[in-house]
């Protein structure tokens, strides 16, 4: 399987993520378990302190989403028999041809508290946390 996109290559989005969470701002992740793609918070992902989150599966179809179909995504039917979806990410866009259907993809996140919880409209608690992508694998269709 090739590696598409890794967060560790990716320092631009992790120095924009740390801004945010230093910031005064309620935005951003709380640095609870280190901040965002510093070492500390690798080591913390690597021992389990922050729990990785694999879905893995194949991708069953390509298509566009958005308001005006302007992103790239694929459907997948995990090994659990679950349907997921979600943005063709790489790194280098001439990986983004390896995104066929009947292609192996494992994608690993983890889920980080936000400094803030994210509310709905009646007041209450949406969501407590961000599920932040740390790596895509895709293997031959």
């Amino acid at each position: 399987m090739k590696t598409v996109y890794s967060l560790r290559e990716d320092r631009d989005y992790v120095a924009k993520v740390q801004a945010t969470s230093l910031g005064p701002k309620p935005f951003g992740l709380k640095a609870t378990d280190g901040l965002f793609g510093s070492d500390q918070w690798w080591h913390n992902v690597e021992t389990g302190v922050i729990p990785r989150i694999q879905v893995t599966g194949v991708i069953v179809r390509l298509l566009r989403t958005g308001m005006h179909n302007e992103s790239e995504s694929f459907q997948m039917l995990t090994s659990d028999g679950k349907s997921f979806q979600y943005d063709c990410v790489a790194a280098d866009h001439t990986d983004r041809k390896l995104y066929q259907v009947g292609a192996r993809i494992e994608l690993s996140f983890v889920r980080q508290e936000l400094k803030q919880p994210v509310m709905t409209t009646t007041g209450e608690v949406h969501d407590s946390h961000s599920r932040s992508l740390i790596e895509i694998k895709i293997g031959a269709a």
